[in-house]
């Protein structure tokens, strides 16, 4: 936006440049005039203007943040954990026999419903703050 304003360096114009967030440092920074030739370079503060703060500035909840982390960390661990225990229990069943007979299809489902019986009960267990 144009002002009335006359740059001190080569006395042209000058413009409005908004509150904002530096694109180099990522700090915010208040409205300010800037001379319209860019070769100029010129700035100016605004009289008699508080400060402002960026129309746009990105807030983090950095508590919300790692909360959500170590849930996706704990999840992940309980599927690895899960995985582990259930392939134990799958070779020590098979071994015994226990699978001779069963369809493919059949044994697959048990796998499954096995890996997330187990993946439950630790991600349940990350909560209550039991450790194995």
């Amino acid at each position: 936006m144009e002002t009335n304003q006359v740059c001190p360096k080569c006395n042209g114009g000058m413009k409005i440049v908004p509150a904002g967030i530096s694109q180099k440092t990522g700090k915010p920074y208040s409205a300010f005039l800037s001379c319209l030739d860019r070769q100029c370079g010129g700035t100016s503060k605004l009289a008699g203007i508080a400060p402002q703060k960026p129309e746009s500035s990105v807030k983090v909840d950095f508590d919300k943040v790692m909360d959500r982390k170590a849930d996706s960390i704990a999840l992940s661990g309980s599927i690895r954990d899960a995985v582990q225990i259930t392939l134990a229990v799958f070779a020590l069943k098979k071994e015994a026999g226990e699978f001779a007979g069963m369809e493919v299809k059949d044994r697959d489902a048990w796998v499954l419903s096995e890996v997330n019986k187990w993946k439950d009960e630790i991600y349940k267990k990350h909560f209550d703050g039991i450790e194995f």
